[in-house]
Parts: structure tokens; sequence; C-alpha cells
């Protein structure tokens, strides 16, 4: 199963001067049905939209609805800097400063003097293990976790004992992994909001949003079928919500799940 979203960049607000062009989408509608076919596919939702005359084309392919939800995965990280970029824009954290000064100087329970920033954290330049190097790197397990919150997991990624396996940084290109996962929890300590109230302020709310929030699927699919279910596509998962079991440890990096309407 796959779900697309083919989108330049629009904004939330409303649609640009005068009446959008017709446009033939019948080649790239093609190219979709082919692409499900070869691959066996049960089916895609695909939209395209322009900043100013909004959505342009729409259409639902093979089993999948046009309002289906789609677990977004590692897409989901785009919407996780845009969440740390707003604090920021915000004055509530410095992407540039070191994270200490706010993971150990607003919470004084977390004993360690990380010195990588969070914008290095969000181009995976931090230094810290990433998903390439070791996804199953055991310092960083609780990005998976249901259980707990997301600012006890940010705390034990920021005190593990990784000295002898991360690198500089700025100096490597480490994808993924817990980085994300300790971002999640700054932005929640730095706003003193919860990730899923980010989200609803960032995104949901602003932009009129009915469905975009965050899960952490991975311990569910990994309860299905081992390390590889969990870090693929679940099964477990056809677009019903209700089977995704709440968490207040909603994965950063790759929880995210909407419809590409939103």
């Amino acid at each position: 199963m796959t779900s697309l979203c083919g989108a330049s960049l629009a904004s939330c607000g409303d649609g640009g001067p005068g009446p959008a062009p017709s446009l033939d989408f019948s080649t790239f509608d093609a190219t979709i049905e082919a692409f499900l076919t070869e691959n066996q596919l049960d089916g895609a939702n695909v939209i395209v939209v322009h900043r100013d005359w909004g959505v342009l084309h729409q259409r639902a392919f093979g089993a999948f609805a046009p309002d289906r939800i789609s677990l977004l995965a590692s897409a989901s990280k785009i919407i996780s800097a845009g969440v740390l970029m707003h604090l920021d824009d915000l004055g509530l954290v410095d992407v540039d400063m070191p994270i200490a000064q706010v993971g150990a100087q607003q919470n004084p329970a977390w004993m360690r003097e990380r010195t990588f920033t969070l914008a290095q954290m969000l181009s995976n330049s931090s230094g810290m293990v990433g998903l390439i190097d070791n996804p199953t790197y055991e310092p960083y397990l609780c990005q998976y976790s249901l259980l707990g919150t997301l600012q006890a997991c940010g705390r034990s990624i920021y005190e593990a004992d990784d000295a002898a396996d991360i690198v500089p940084p700025d100096t490597r290109f480490r994808y993924g992994g817990g980085q994300w996962q300790l971002a999640g929890a700054i932005a929640e300590i730095a706003s003193g909001q919860t990730w899923a109230e980010l989200v609803r302020d960032t995104y949901v709310e602003p932009c009129e949003l009915g469905t975009l929030a965050y899960t952490n699927q991975f311990a569910q699919g990994f309860v299905e079928g081992g390390v590889d279910a969990a870090l693929s596509y679940p099964d477990f998962f056809t677009g019903d919500t209700a089977t995704l079991t709440p968490t207040r440890n909603p994965s950063i990096e790759g929880g995210g799940y909407t419809t590409v309407a939103d």
C-alpha cells in the first residue's frame, strides 16, 4: 500500500487572484496507475496544489478513498522541523544555541552538557547516532516506545552513555534517530506545551486542518513482525486511527499522520 502527495508549497491563506487554468493530468494519472500495478500496491492518494490557485488536481487510486488517513513516516520530519522553527520565530528557542541552554538550564534535572544545536539536530548533523548507523541503538530505544512521555524519553537520550559513538557536530550526516525525539522534548520544555498542542497551534488551527496528528506506531509494528515490521509501513494500519494506541511519546521523526487534503 502507498499514499502519495504531489504538491507545490501552498500557504494557509486564501487562494490567489484569477481562476485556475484548465490542466490535463491524464498522463500523470496513468503514470501513478502503472506504478501501482507494477509494484502490486493497493492504492494511492495524490494531490497537486498551487500557491495561488489551491488544489489543481486530487484523485484516489485503487482501494484508497479520497479521505484516507495515511502515516507520513519520515515526511513527518518536515512538519516537526516547522514546529521547532515556529518556536524560534516566537523567541521560545534559538535553534543556533547549544541545546544545553534549554535542556539543562530550564530543567536542572537533566544532567549533561550537550553542545550541539537544534539546527544541527534537525539537519541530521548533530553527530548523534542515526537510523542508518544503528536503528536499534540501545541508548535511544525509548524513541520507539508507546510508554512514558516525550520529555522522559528526551531526558534519557540527553543523558545517554553515547560518548564513544557520537562524532563532532557538522562532521558527518547521520540521518534520523534519537536526535529528533530529543528535539521534540526540548520543544515541549521550552514552550510548556505538549507536542500535540504544539502541532495544533502551529498547523491544525491556523491552517484549519481536520486530521494532522502524531502517533508512535513502531512498538505496534514490532509486536506484529519484529524489527523489519517496526521500521516499515505497518500492515495493521489501514487508515483507521482507532487502531493506533494513544501515547504521550509520539515519534517526532516518523509518527505524523494526515490526509492528502490536509
